[in-house]
């Protein structure tokens, strides 16, 4: 199978480059590809090998028992391009084992280190971002791939190479017979993500504005059009669910038939399902970003895995 990732051997990073999924990520000239087990589960890591054509390793870090991360030695990697696959759980400093995965995979010469995470956080404050892109360019990365990363200027003072991977085609296939007829964004910062959307899905779009206000969070339209219409509102973050959840009810109490929801990351903030459960919604549909200890079909929640995002249909 060829893989859809590849590498380009470059002294000059490329910042934010965004591609669909079916556009390579990189040339075949970087070496030797290898996934490395991080913070992540053993099935993502052989759907992940399988997707993607290359080989992967077990990761050497362990837990001590008062929570505190350790990690063994690895062996040499001179001239091979290690993919460290990690992701950032609610588990004990997800940060610090990224940091020691990345010292030893350096300590064993590895020629390249690139970071593969589904979910950064911090990503809604651009400070935040850029103290995290400090810290990861103290790991020595040379590549961070994300999905859909709130910021639209995403670690854009980094040394590193950033690349941003769409989060749509984790959901289409789900989505193929819920006859979408209108593509929602709840505000104006998920305009170009509706337009993406409706784009690909061949219907019309609408961007909600939204305010916040000491009563709470405000959402109006001025020209609403969805009247009888099956909607789906696209977003990359679902945190409190309030935004969300009031959309929904705005959308339904101008006319609409159903509504649907896609959000790339689920982060459920208590009581965000509750909000979301009252608020008229169908169905959301989530990645597994953001590991859940929820089942995916917990009333209105469908989870579907982030790997997907790699599949070539």
């Amino acid at each position: 199978m060829s893989s859809i990732i590849h590498f380009l051997p470059s002294s000059r990073p490329i910042q934010c480059q965004h591609f669909d999924h079916k556009t390579p990520y990189f040339q075949k000239e970087w070496k030797r590809p290898l996934l490395v087990q991080g913070l992540v589960p053993t099935h993502t890591m052989v759907v992940l090998a399988k997707i993607l054509g290359f080989p992967w390793v077990p990761g050497p870090l362990s837990p001590f028992s008062c929570g505190e991360w350790g990690c063994s030695d690895v062996p040499n990697m001179g001239k091979i391009s290690a993919i460290v696959v990690h992701e950032f759980s609610q588990t004990s400093d997800p940060l610090m084992a990224l940091g020691l995965l990345c010292s030893r995979l350096k300590e064993a010469k590895t020629e390249r280190i690139v970071v593969m995470t589904p979910y950064v956080p911090y990503g809604r404050n651009p400070k935040a971002v850029d103290v995290l892109g400090h810290i990861l360019e103290s790991f020595d990365i040379e590549c961070l791939i994300t999905l859909d990363p709130h910021l639209p200027k995403f670690m854009s003072t980094a040394s590193f190479d950033t690349r941003i991977v769409s989060g749509m085609p984790i959901f289409l296939s789900a989505l193929k017979n819920a006859a979408i007829s209108h593509v929602i964004s709840p505000d104006s910062g998920g305009k170009d993500r509706a337009t993406a959307w409706a784009t690909h899905m061949g219907c019309p779009w609408s961007c909600l504005s939204k305010k916040r206000t000491p009563q709470g969070t405000e959402i109006w339209h001025h020209n609403p059009d969805w009247f009888d219409e099956t909607c789906l509102i696209v977003d990359d973050v679902v945190d409190t669910g309030s935004t969300l959840s009031q959309a929904c009810a705005y959308v339904l109490s101008k006319g609409a038939r159903r509504v649907m929801a896609a959000v790339t990351h689920g982060v459920f903030s208590n009581p965000c399902l509750d909000h979301l459960q009252t608020s008229g919604l169908e169905t959301l549909w989530i990645s597994d970003s953001i590991p859940q200890s929820l089942p995916s079909d917990q009333g209105i929640l469908r989870i579907l895995p982030w790997t997907d995002v790699f599949s070539i249909s």
